[in-house]
């Protein structure tokens, strides 16, 4: 019966299989054979193995395949192996050679349109003493496979001409030198549609050890939010290397990280701006200021896509001894930061999605909510950004006390509430001699309220006309 099916719903049919499932077509008849190497072929996954890599070697040389990938995902761990030194000693001096090869390769593939990196979670400086421990993947490892990647896409015998899809999981908050200066990079760069960047930070015990000189003299536990490198990767070295490089020709970018960023650690978005932006979608970012819509709404005129992933408005700040270096995102430069800091923030959620409503014309799909992925696994929240479905989640508020941002929790009081009706509250917060309980903003209903109507504004401008 397959064999006497039309070729173009054979290949919709292929699109549903797994791979197990394309292999097993390929075999069945010739009729089925072509649409299930078509697809089976179109991704190439890569991985940190010598045997994967000699594999993606051979369908570089097979004119035939070579044609048929658009996508390939290169892997340099694999999430069973988030063990600091499972691939410590391979990785420690460098890659293997046919991974490297592949890497410097990339461009044979002449339709290849995606790329996908996934490095390890885990990432450290390089330890100072023996006795510390190393991360799996070294910041020279992980410039050195993107420094290869990039040469492999603007190969001057084969480049990527239809490359235009780039998407980094796990990316290093530090500034890859190596990668900037390397060959291919900026060009590449200025090729893109779409980019996607999951950004892994550092253990601030570890950065403790590293840099105590530049945290604050009282500091005992440091708050991740405080590690100097990553206060400096999203207050410039971010936007320099990825945001500035792509600004004036991507229409979808997606930004997330590990740990909130935004407000603290700084990173001033309104400095760049994407005049053919379609689609926006951020992961753990935090908003205290009214104007940090504004950037948003900067891209009204082409904005049709805005995802808030995890995106909690901090409503209740509060800061005892100074930020040291480093300080909050601010909107007047002139305004003195005080040693002791202890405000509120009165915009809620309802507000938020009334704004939104009235100030993106264009927009046609909105998500809110959290994505839940397994521990230590939080690039998973990007890779299924897209499935987001919205809603006001208990995580919606959060505050800022001590460099660090805590939710709420449900309290029944002893009383056997159900979970729904029991109310949200903060543990204790501030000095010893002066402690208090934030107060959650109780206004559930209104963003709910606030939340659909937007919703059904999305399902109108959709709704085709007659």
């Amino acid at each position: 019966m397959l064999d006497q099916l039309p070729e173009e719903l054979l290949e919709l049919c292929a699109e549903s299989c797994s791979r197990f499932a394309l292999k097993t077509l390929r075999r069945l008849c010739k009729t089925t054979k072509s649409s299930a190497t078509k697809r089976l072929f179109s991704q190439v996954i890569l991985k940190y193995e010598r045997e994967s890599a000699l594999g993606c070697l051979a369908i570089m040389d097979d004119r035939n395949l070579r044609e048929l990938v658009t996508t390939v995902t290169i892997r340099t761990s694999e999430p069973e192996n988030r063990v600091a030194g499972v691939y410590r000693d391979q990785k420690r001096g460098g890659s293997q050679p046919e991974f490297d090869q592949c890497c410097k390769s990339l461009g044979k593939f002449a339709n290849l349109r995606r790329l996908e990196v996934r490095h390890d979670e885990d990432c450290a400086q390089p330890p100072m003493h023996r006795w510390m421990p190393e991360s799996a993947e070294t910041i020279e490892f992980r410039d050195h496979v993107l420094s290869n990647v990039f040469f492999g896409l603007r190969s001057v015998l084969h480049p990527a001409t239809k490359f235009e899809d780039l998407s980094i999981s796990n990316l290093q908050d530090m500034y890859l030198e190596d990668l900037q200066e390397g060959y291919g990079f900026k060009q590449i760069m200025k090729q893109l549609k779409r980019l996607a960047l999951h950004i892994a930070t550092e253990d601030p015990e570890r950065i403790w050890l590293f840099w105590p000189n530049r945290l604050p003299a009282d500091a005992t536990v440091q708050p991740r939010s405080m590690v100097p490198m990553l206060q400096d990767y999203f207050l410039e070295d971010l936007r320099v290397q990825w945001l500035d490089t792509t600004a004036s020709n991507i229409t979808s970018l997606a930004l997330y990280a590990d740990t909130y960023w935004g407000v603290y650690p700084a990173c001033p978005l309104a400095a760049t701006h994407f005049p053919h932006l379609t689609e926006l979608a951020l992961g753990k970012y935090t908003f205290a200021h009214d104007k940090q819509l504004d950037w948003v709404f900067s891209h009204r005129k082409t904005l049709k896509s805005l995802i808030l992933d995890d995106c909690p408005i901090v409503h209740e700040w509060y800061m005892e001894g100074g930020y040291g270096e480093f300080q909050p995102l601010v909107f007047d430069e002139d305004m003195a930061r005080p040693q002791r800091e202890h405000r509120k923030y009165e915009t809620r959620w309802h507000d938020y999605l009334a704004l939104i409503k009235d100030n993106l014309p264009s927009l046609r799909h909105f998500a809110m909510g959290e994505i839940h992925y397994p521990r230590d696994m939080s690039e998973l929240a990007m890779a299924k950004r897209h499935e987001l479905e919205s809603f006001c989640s208990e995580q919606c508020y959060r505050v800022f006390v001590q460099g660090e941002f805590k939710d709420a929790w449900y309290h029944d009081d002893g009383i056997g509430l159900p979970l729904e009706d029991q109310p949200m509250l903060y543990d204790e917060c501030g000095p010893e001699d002066g402690r208090w309980r934030p107060e959650y903003p109780n206004c559930y209903e209104e963003d709910m309220k606030a939340l659909k109507e937007l919703v059904d504004v999305f399902r109108a401008r959709r709704r085709p006309r007659v």
